[in-house]
Formats: structure tokens, C-alpha cells, sequence
């Protein structure tokens, strides 16, 4: 039985008293609906702003591969996937995405491969640029929604840049990043949020510690899914938190 099942006269009453939570029969059989019913009275609304969402990935490697796992397991679709790299065999203790017949393929076309194995009709936008100063990430990547930040390097530019390309484009980012004893992500900001405090701020990977030449399976995958259900929930319209305003940093 659903709320279509009830009286209107009942069903007008629970909705004015924000005690309704209205979910299409179409979406009963999504797997993350319960999830956003336990945050919003429209889950339905939840979901197709997902299906509506177009995320930016930047960087495929232990936290941005672990990032596009969750994204299109949400619901989202529409792509721009930024990487640079090629795999290699020592990514594949923690970048799942990938499997040994990848080796020596571009990041970007095994990951585009690996959404449409799982995926029905993706739209999915490649881009291999070196991303030095936030005009060349205004160049490379086109607006979004939302842009996940998986990068490490220029060490402290990043905050920098993420502002510059918030500021031109009027899309949110949030960044993570990953260290051998810390790990760190947030904030997701929006527009010109973080822009005054930018050029002063501490890179997340600063935070987490500086770049190794190895990498923890577990570590990134736990910042990589922390990264995702916060932009994922952002997208589907869940307000932020004070907390969510706020760079987390965890201690492995």
C-alpha cells in the first residue's frame, strides 16, 4: 500500500504537516530511495535530481575511481572524467574500476568503459589536460554540478584553483585527499564560497600529509566514499550541514 492508497482528505493533512513522505511507485524499486526518505519528505525529488545531475571527476585514481563507483551507483549518468594518467599495476591494490587487461590503457577510457558496463546510456566526456593554475581547469573542464577534486599535485595550489574555477564557472567542488596517517575531505562549496580565504587555506593533501609514492587500498576507499555520499546527498538536494561546511579530517 502507498500514499496514493489513502484518502486525499488524509494524505492532504500528513503533507501540511510535513509528516508525508511521497514516493512514486516508479522509484519504490530504486535501491537508495529508503535513504533519502530518511533525509527529505520527497525522495522521488531526490532521485530525479540525481538523474538530472551532471558530476565532474578530477583524477582517477585511488579516491576519484572509488568517487565514480558511488556516483553512477546513485543514479547519476552525465559525466566529465579528468585524468592524465595511464594504469598501471601498482594502482590495483585500491583502484577497483580497473583490472589487469587495463593496464597501460588511459584512465579515462578504462574508466568510461568500466560506465558502460554498468550503465545504460551514460553521456560521458573525457578530458586528459595538465592542470597547473585554475585557468587550465576552467579550460578543461566545462561546468558541472558538482566537481569531485581527486588530485594531489600542485601541492598547496589546490584550494586556489578550485576557487578560480568555482568563480568562472558557478559550479561546487569538493575536495579530498589522502596521506599515510590522515586523511582529509571537504568542504563542498559553491560559486564564490572559499574565495576570499583561498590563497591562504591549506591544501587538503597538506592536511592529510604530503604525497607518497604508495597507497593504502582502505584508507582511500574510506575518504573516496565519505567525498561521494556528501556530494551525492548535496546533489539530491539535502541541505548542508554546519558540519559539511567544514574540512574533515580522519585519522587512520
Amino acid at each position: 500500500m502507498g500514499y496514493e492508497d489513502l484518502p486525499d482528505t488524509l494524505t492532504d493533512a500528513l503533507r501540511a504537516r510535513g509528516l508525508l513522505v511521497e514516493l512514486s511507485r516508479a522509484d519504490r524499486e530504486d535501491p537508495s530511495a529508503a535513504h533519502f526518505a530518511a533525509h527529505s519528505p520527497e525522495p522521488s525529488e531526490c532521485l530525479r535530481r540525481l538523474r538530472n545531475a551532471t558530476v565532474g571527476i578530477l583524477g582517477l585514481g585511488g579516491t576519484g575511481s572509488v568517487v565514480l563507483q558511488h556516483v553512477i551507483g546513485s543514479g547519476i549518468t552525465r559525466l566529465v572524467l579528468a585524468d592524465m594518467d595511464t594504469v598501471s599495476a601498482s594502482n590495483l591494490n585500491r583502484q577497483f574500476i580497473y583490472s589487469t587487461d587495463d593496464i597501460g590503457r588511459k584512465k579515462t577510457v578504462a574508466a568510461a568503459d568500466y560506465v558502460s558496463r554498468r550503465v545504460s546510456e551514460p553521456l560521458v566526456t573525457l578530458v586528459e589536460a595538465l592542470i597547473a593554475s585554475g585557468r587550465d581547469l576552467v579550460q578543461a573542464m566545462r561546468p558541472v554540478d558538482l566537481l569531485f577534486c581527486c588530485i594531489d599535485t600542485p601541492v598547496g595550489k589546490l584550494g586556489e584553483i578550485l576557487a578560480e574555477y568555482r568563480h568562472s564557472t558557478g559550479s561546487a567542488t569538493i575536495q579530498g585527499d589522502v596521506g599515510v596517517q590522515f586523511g582529509s575531505f571537504g568542504p563542498l562549496e559553491v560559486g564564490t564560497e572559499g574565495l576570499r580565504d583561498a590563497r591562504h587555506a591549506r591544501s587538503g593533501r597538506e592536511a592529510a600529509g604530503m604525497p607518497t609514492p604508495w597507497s593504502f587500498g582502505p584508507t582511500n576507499t574510506l575518504v573516496g566514499a565519505m567525498m561521494a555520499k556528501q556530494g551525492i546527498e548535496w546533489l539530491a538536494g539535502i541541505p548542508k550541514s554546519p558540519v559539511e561546511r567544514q574540512r574533515k579530517i580522519i585519522r587512520f
